[in-house]
């Protein structure tokens, strides 16, 4: 079991978007006119990962200094660290033993991608927090082509409210708002894990793998992922729902406003005033900055952007977790 400590694991994190569709802007540009959209439809080191990992977990060497000076040597040092990584891989478990999480984060970090097979290996694992700490390390190891199903699988996992707040005294923030991005910029290979995610029990997972469709392109479940994101319009006691739903309905299109604009009657003021406003944007976009800044007057949810619906970038403010 975790004990609960002051030292976190800190995740680095990109904030990137799944591409759009080419004609739907991610952002205005002020000295050109914005379009409206039509119907849409140096990679980290292993040096990185480890610092990354380490900044906020406890002190330690996990440096391997032997040199083998023969084949038998080699093969002795290759048992033992196959050895260590499973005792490391052990140590992730939700066990009674404080504290050896923290440090076998540290260790396997620190091995970088020679990790990445036996990190692979415990996403099957039934135990929950092996798994997840699994693939936060995957994640953090520098791009190797598609993601493995399973570890597309586990990150939509991780948008979960449960499995935030199992892991919380291991790490310094929720999973959710690291793997929201990663997953964001997998988007294709992470869709069917995300349509998986929209039918779930748990409300947060719902609104972010819908987030993560519609911002990703994806219009096949359309009814579903525009329910998901028009309820999330309204006030609340959720910091940051409405600005991601505002966007995520804009890259959505044209064509899915008429299902967003038939909840009108049934929502709040606030998101009455959203949904205007993103419906404003598919027909007639701001042409000038000073069109722009005008709809800072339309909207009260946020003072980072003018307009949420054309200017969100994922992570700013922060993935919204409750």
């Amino acid at each position: 079991m975790l004990g609960a400590l002051g030292v976190g694991l800190a995740v680095s994190t990109t904030f990137l978007l799944a591409r759009p569709a080419a004609d739907v802007p991610l952002q205005v540009d002020a000295a050109q006119p914005a379009a409206a959209p039509a119907t849409p439809p140096a990679p980290a080191t292993a040096a990185t990962v480890a610092s990354d990992v380490a900044a906020e977990v406890a002190a330690g060497d996990g440096a391997r200094t032997e040199v083998a000076i023969d084949g038998v040597a080699a093969d002795a040092e290759a048992t033992a660290a196959d050895a260590d990584i499973e005792r490391w891989l052990r140590d992730l478990r939700d066990d009674d033993i404080r504290g050896n999480a923290l440090a076998a984060l540290r260790e396997l970090a620190g091995l970088g991608t020679l990790a990445a097979p036996h990190l692979e290996r415990a996403l099957a694992s039934p135990d929950r927090q092996q798994r997840q700490l699994a693939a936060l390390l995957l994640r953090q190891l520098p791009a190797r082509g598609t993601p493995s199903a399973a570890l597309l699988r586990t990150s939509v996992e991780a948008l979960r409210r449960d499995v935030c707040a199992s892991l919380w005294s291991t790490i310094v923030h929720p999973v959710a708002t690291s793997a929201a991005p990663w997953l964001a910029d997998h988007a294709v290979a992470a869709r069917p894990a995300l349509r998986d995610g929209i039918t779930s029990g748990d409300d947060q997972q719902r609104f972010l793998c819908a987030y993560l469709l519609a911002a990703g392109g994806h219009d096949d479940d359309r009814a579903i992922v525009v329910r998901e994101l028009v309820t999330h319009l309204e006030d609340n006691r959720i910091a940051g729902d409405a600005v991601m739903a505002a966007h995520a309905l804009y890259r959505l299109g044209s064509a899915a406003m008429p299902h967003a604009l038939a909840w009108r009657p049934y929502v709040d003021e606030q998101a009455r005033a959203l949904l205007d406003l993103v419906a404003d944007d598919l027909r007639a976009p701001p042409r000038t900055h000073s069109e722009l800044t005008a709809h800072k007057q339309r909207q009260r949810v946020t003072d980072l952007y003018h307009d949420p619906a054309l200017e969100y970038v994922l992570g700013r403010p922060p993935v919204a977790v409750w």
